[in-house]
C-alpha cells in the first residue's frame, strides 16, 4: 500500500511539475527604470525568463545610456543595469541587435563622444544578470566615424559584428570578425553607390556570412523614396562572393536575415507599391527565401498595403516556423500599432496579430512600435519595443508584450476563419483580406 502512495505522489509531483513548465505567460506592460525614459530594442527569452537590451538616459547629465535587462516570466524586472559616462551618448544597436553565445550574451553598438566629436563601435559581452564582462572599442581606419549596428554569434564561439563607416557622406558596410572575447581577427568593408545602412547579419550553412542592408538610393534631398533592402553574401573570411537587390519602384524596408534548416537565407522586409508621401510608403510584408547561390526560391507578399508598414526583426523556431514583428499605421488617422506575424517554413501564414499599449485614439495619439521578437520556454513570443502617448503620458517608455503561441494576449483568444479573412483579429467590418501574392 505504502508504495501505491509513492507512486501516486510522485505522479502528482510530475503533472504538477508539467503544468507549471507549460502555463503560459500573458502580459503588455510599460517600464521606464531610469525614470526618464526608455526603448527596448532587443529581447531573447532564457530558461528564468527574458534577457534584453535598452537605450534610455539618465537623470543627472541626460546622456544616453546602453541598458540591459532581466525580467522573470511573469513580467518583473529582476536586473536593470546603465552603462556610459559622461560627455557621451551610449547606444543599444539596432533591432535585434543582441547576440546570445552560449551562456553569454553580446551587443554590437556605438558611443558618440561630444569631447573627441566623433564615434566609435563598442562590443560588450555580458553575463546572465546583464552585468558587463568585457568591452572592445573598435575604430574606422580612415574616417572619424564607426557606428556599431547589430552582430551575431558563430560557429568558433565568436562573433561577427556589423557596422556602418563613411567614405564621402555615403554608408558603407563594415564586417568585424572576432575571437570569443571580443578581439579582432578580420575585418572588411562593402558597399554600393550609395549609403547602405547595415541592418542584419547571420552565419550561414557555408561558414560564411550574409549582411542585410537598407540601401537608400543617391537621389539627393528625396532620396529615401527609391530606398531598398540588399543582401550580401561573403565567404567565411568575409570575401565578398554576390549582391541581390530585393527592392521594387519606390521606397522599401530593410532586410533582416534568419538562416533556415534547409540551409537557405531566409528574408522579411516590406515592399511599397506607391508613395504615401514623401518619406513614407503603402507597403506590404515581404518573405523571400534565397539560397547560398543567391537565387531566389520563394517570393511571398502578404495582405493589403499599409501606410508605414516596417519590419523590425524575424527569428526561426525550433520547428522551422518563422515569427516577424514590426509596426503599422492602419490609416492615415490612426498612429502605429505593433504586430507579429507568423508562417510556417514554406511562408505560408499561420497568423497575424497587432497589439497596443496606447489603444487607437486619434485624439491621443498613441504610439506602439515593435522592435525584436523571440520564442519562450513555453511556447509563446516576447517581444519589445516602445510606447507613449502625446500628450497624456510622454516620453516614450519601453513595452514589452508576452503572448502565447498563437499570438493571444489571453488565454483561448479566437483564432479562426474571420481572422484569416480580415487578417485583423477581431475586426469584422473591414473587410480586409489577407491575401498572398
Amino acid at each position: 500500500m505504502k508504495w501505491i502512495i509513492k507512486i501516486l505522489i510522485c505522479t502528482m509531483l510530475v503533472c504538477i511539475t508539467r503544468h507549471i513548465h507549460s502555463q503560459s505567460f500573458y502580459f503588455n506592460d510599460i517600464y521606464n527604470p531610469n525614470n526618464t525614459w526608455a526603448a527596448g530594442l532587443s529581447i531573447i527569452g532564457i530558461d528564468t525568463g527574458y534577457f534584453g537590451c535598452a537605450i534610455s538616459s539618465d537623470s543627472i547629465t541626460t546622456n544616453y545610456n546602453t541598458c540591459t535587462f532581466v525580467m522573470s516570466e511573469s513580467g518583473k524586472i529582476l536586473h536593470w543595469n546603465n552603462f556610459g559616462r559622461w560627455g557621451a551618448h551610449y547606444f543599444a544597436g539596432d533591432e535585434g541587435a543582441l547576440a546570445k553565445n552560449n551562456n553569454h550574451f553580446g551587443l554590437f553598438t556605438s558611443v558618440e563622444d561630444g569631447t573627441l566629436e566623433t564615434s566609435y563601435g563598442i562590443f560588450f559581452k555580458f553575463d546572465q544578470y546583464g552585468d558587463s564582462i568585457l568591452t572592445r572599442t573598435f575604430f574606422d581606419e580612415t574616417d572619424t566615424f564607426l557606428i556599431g549596428r547589430t552582430c551575431t554569434a558563430t560557429n568558433d564561439g565568436g562573433f561577427a559584428l556589423l557596422g556602418n563607416n563613411y567614405r564621402d557622406g555615403l554608408a558603407d558596410l563594415l564586417l568585424i570578425k572576432t575571437d570569443s572575447n571580443g578581439n579582432e581577427q578580420w575585418r572588411q568593408q562593402y558597399g554600393t553607390d550609395s549609403s547602405d545602412w547595415a541592418k542584419s547579419v547571420i552565419q550561414t550553412a557555408d561558414n560564411g556570412f550574409a549582411l542585410g542592408t537598407w540601401t537608400r538610393l543617391n537621389a539627393g534631398v528625396y532620396q529615401r523614396v527609391t530606398a531598398d533592402p540588399l543582401v550580401f553574401k561573403t565567404d567565411s573570411l568575409g570575401n565578398l562572393e554576390w549582391t541581390l537587390n530585393l527592392g521594387g519602384p519606390v521606397m522599401d524596408d530593410q532586410a533582416v536575415l534568419c538562416p533556415t534548416q534547409d540551409s537557405c537565407i531566409m528574408v522579411a522586409t516590406t515592399i511599397g507599391d506607391s508613395m504615401f508621401s514623401i518619406e513614407y510608403a503603402y507597403a506590404k510584408v515581404n518573405l523571400i527565401k534565397i539560397d547560398l547561390q543567391g537565387n531566389v526560391i520563394l517570393n511571398k507578399k502578404y495582405g493589403a498595403s499599409m501606410v508605414k508598414n516596417s519590419i523590425s526583426n524575424l527569428s526561426i523556431l525550433e520547428n522551422g516556423d518563422i515569427i516577424c514583428c514590426g509596426y503599422v499605421k492602419y490609416s492615415i488617422y490612426l498612429n502605429p500599432a505593433g504586430w507579429l506575424f507568423r508562417f510556417n517554413s514554406d511562408g505560408d501564414s499561420l497568423w497575424y496579430r497587432e497589439y497596443w499599449y496606447y489603444p487607437e485614439d486619434p485624439n491621443n495619439h498613441g504610439r506602439n512600435y515593435l522592435n525584436d521578437v523571440s520564442a519562450t520556454n513555453d511556447n509563446g513570443f516576447i517581444a519589445v519595443g516602445y510606447a507613449y502617448a502625446s500628450p497624456s503620458d510622454y516620453p516614450e517608455k519601453m513595452w514589452v508584450l508576452k503572448v502565447d503561441s498563437a499570438g493571444c494576449e489571453i488565454a483561448d483568444c479566437w483564432v479562426g476563419i474571420e481572422e484569416e479573412e480580415t487578417g485583423r483579429p477581431g475586426d469584422k467590418e473591414t473587410g480586409r483580406g489577407l491575401e498572398i501574392w
